[in-house]
C-alpha cells in the first residue's frame, strides 16, 4: 500500500475526487451563472474579446474599467471549445441561432474549465501543505478545500473567483518553494513575481504585495539589504507581466493605469456611509444607484449606462476621486470604521447565502432576485439549514487557524511567514479600498491551509487513546460531505 502514500498518487486522487464532485454538480444542477446580474459583465466581456479580437465593447469602445485577466480567460475557453465565429454582425435568424449556439458552448465549457481549475487548485494546495506537515492532514485539508459546497458552488459562478483562487494558490506555493533554497534567489523571486503578475491582471489587489513581502523577508532574514534585493526581483517579475498592459492603458488614456481604472470608485464606496457587518448582503446597494448615479451624471452630463461608463471611464474615475477625497476630509471616521469592519468580517465570516441561493434555484420555477441582497432584506426565500451549517464550518476552521498560528509561533517554525504575508496583502488591500459580498472567496485556500496545519500540529495529543488529529479529520470529513449531500444530491 506504499504507493498510496506517494504525493503523485494522492494528487491524482484529490484531482479526480474534486473534479467528480464539481463535475457532478455541473451535470445535474442549475448553476448560479450571473447571480441575477450581480456578477457584472465579465462573461460578456470575454465573449466580446472572442468575437471582436480585442478588449472592447462591440469592437468600438476599448475597456479600461475592468481588469483583463478573467475576460481573456473566458475568451480563450470560448475560442478553444466553442470555436471562432464571425458574429460581429447579427442580422439574420441564422446568425442569431449561431450566436446562441456559440454562447451556450462557451458557457458550458467555462463551467467545466472552472471545475478543472478547482481540482488543480486542490492539488497545488496539497503539494504545498504536504511539504510542511503530515500527508494525512495535507490530503484531508486539500480535499475538503476543493470538495466543500461553497467551492463547488463557485465553479458555476460567472465571476473570476475560481481563476483567482487557482493563481493565488499556485503563486503562493511557488513563492514558498523558491524561498526554501538560497541558490539563485533573485532568479526564483523573479519567476514568482511573474506568476503574481498574472494574478494581478485578474485582480489588482496584489499590487501592494511587494510591501508585505519586503516586511516578511526582513523578518525572515534579518537583513534589510537582502530583503530589498529579493523584493526587487519579485517586483521586476510582476512588472514584466503587468507593464505591457499598463502601456496599453497609457496609449488609450494618456494616464498611468497599472491594471484598470476603478480604484477611486471602489475607495469612494468606503467613504460614503458606515457599513454594518453583512456577509450575506451587498453593501454596494447602500451607495448604488444613489448617490453613485448622481456623481456619474456630474462627470458625464448624462444618465448612467454601462456603455457611457466605458466611454467616459477616466472622467468618471476622476469625479469619484474628487468625491472620495471630499468625503475623507469631511468624515474620516466613516472610512476608518469601514476599513476595520471590512477586515473583521473578511477574517471571520463567509457569504454562505450563495449556498442557499443555489439550493433555491434547483426548482425550475425559481429565479434569483437582486432584492434579496439589499442590506436589511429578509433572506427567507429558502431554509438556511445548509448555509448556516457551512458558516459554522468556517467558524470552526477559523478557530483552528488561530490555534495553528499560536502553535507555529510557539514552535518558531516560521510556517506562517510566507502565506501569512500574502494573506495580509489580500485582506488589508481589500479593507483599505472596498470589501463586499462578492470577495470572501479569497480567504478560502488559506483558511484550510492554516486550519489543517493546526490539525497536524496536535499530533502529540490524544483523547481517550485516540489521536486528536484523526478525530478532527474524521469529523471534518463527515461534516463536509454530509453538507455536500444536502446541497447537491
Amino acid at each position: 500500500m506504499g504507493y498510496l502514500k506517494s504525493r503523485f498518487t494522492l494528487s491524482i486522487i484529490i484531482f479526480l475526487l474534486v473534479l467528480a464532485a464539481s463535475g457532478y454538480s455541473f451535470m445535474k444542477n442549475r448553476q448560479l451563472g450571473h447571480l441575477g446580474g450581480m456578477t457584472d459583465e465579465w462573461f460578456d466581456l470575454g465573449i466580446n474579446i472572442s468575437v471582436f479580437g480585442e478588449y472592447s465593447i462591440g469592437g468600438v469602445d476599448p475597456v479600461v474599467f475592468r481588469p483583463p485577466g478573467y475576460p481573456f480567460f473566458v475568451a480563450g475557453i470560448a475560442d478553444v471549445f466553442a470555436g471562432r465565429h464571425d458574429l460581429r454582425v447579427i442580422d439574420t435568424d441564422a446568425k442569431w441561432a449561431e450566436w446562441r449556439d456559440f454562447s451556450i458552448k462557451a458557457l458550458n465549457s467555462l463551467y467545466l474549465s472552472q471545475c478543472v481549475l478547482l481540482a488543480l487548485s486542490s492539488v497545488a494546495l496539497f503539494l504545498w501543505a504536504s511539504r510542511y506537515f503530515g500527508r494525512g492532514a495535507a490530503f484531508s485539508g486539500a480535499l475538503l478545500f476543493g470538495a466543500n459546497p461553497y467551492s463547488i458552488v463557485l465553479t458555476g459562478l460567472l465571476h473570476y473567483d475560481i481563476l483567482h483562487i487557482f493563481l493565488i494558490v499556485v503563486s503562493t506555493f511557488l513563492l514558498t518553494l523558491f524561498l526554501e533554497n538560497d541558490k539563485r534567489p533573485g532568479g526564483k523571486m523573479f519567476l514568482a513575481g511573474a506568476a503574481w503578475g498574472i494574478a494581478t491582471l485578474v485582480r489588482p489587489v496584489t499590487l501592494t504585495l511587494p510591501v508585505f513581502i519586503l516586511a516578511m523577508l526582513f523578518i525572515k532574514s534579518g537583513s534589510l539589504r537582502r530583503a530589498a534585493y529579493m523584493t526587487s526581483a519579485l517586483v521586476l517579475g510582476m512588472a514584466l507581466v503587468v507593464l505591457p498592459y499598463t502601456a496599453r492603458n497609457y496609449s488609450l488614456t494618456g494616464r498611468v493605469i497599472p491594471v484598470n481604472a476603478q480604484s477611486w470608485t471602489a475607495l469612494w464606496g468606503s467613504t460614503v456611509t458606515k457599513f454594518s457587518i453583512n456577509p450575506n448582503h451587498y453593501n454596494w446597494y447602500r451607495v448604488y444607484p444613489d448617490p453613485y448615479e448622481k456623481i456619474f451624471q456630474r462627470a458625464t452630463g448624462e444618465g448612467y449606462t454601462y456603455e457611457g461608463l466605458i466611454r467616459n471611464n477616466i472622467k468618471v474615475e476622476d469625479e469619484f476621486k474628487k468625491s472620495a477625497i471630499e468625503n475623507l476630509k469631511k468624515s474620516p471616521g466613516t472610512y476608518v470604521v469601514n476599513c476595520l469592519t471590512s477586515f473583521f468580517t473578511l477574517n471571520i465570516h463567509i457569504n454562505s447565502v450563495f449556498i442557499k441561493v443555489f439550493q433555491f434555484i434547483q426548482s425550475p420555477d425559481n429565479g434569483i432576485e437582486k432584492a434579496w441582497f439589499v442590506p436589511g432584506a429578509a433572506q427567507d426565500f429558502y431554509p438556511s439549514t445548509a448555509s448556516n451549517a457551512f458558516s459554522f464550518l468556517v467558524y470552526a476552521l477559523t478557530g483552528l487557524s488561530l490555534l495553528g498560528l499560536y502553535l507555529s509561533l510557539k514552535k518558531k517554525d516560521g510556517f506562517f511567514l510566507v502565506p501569512g504575508a500574502v494573506y495580509l496583502a489580500l485582506t488589508v488591500s481589500h479593507s483599505l479600498t472596498y470589501f463586499d459580498l462578492m470577495y470572501y472567496y479569497i480567504k478560502m485556500p488559506f483558511l484550510f491551509l492554516f486550519a489543517f496545519y493546526a490539525v497536524n500540529a496536535l499530533g502529540g495529543y490524544r483523547l481517550k487513546g485516540v489521536p486528536i488529529p484523526a478525530l478532527l479529520i474524521i469529523t471534518l470529513l463527515v461534516y463536509t460531505f454530509a453538507l455536500d449531500i444536502a446541497v447537491f444530491y
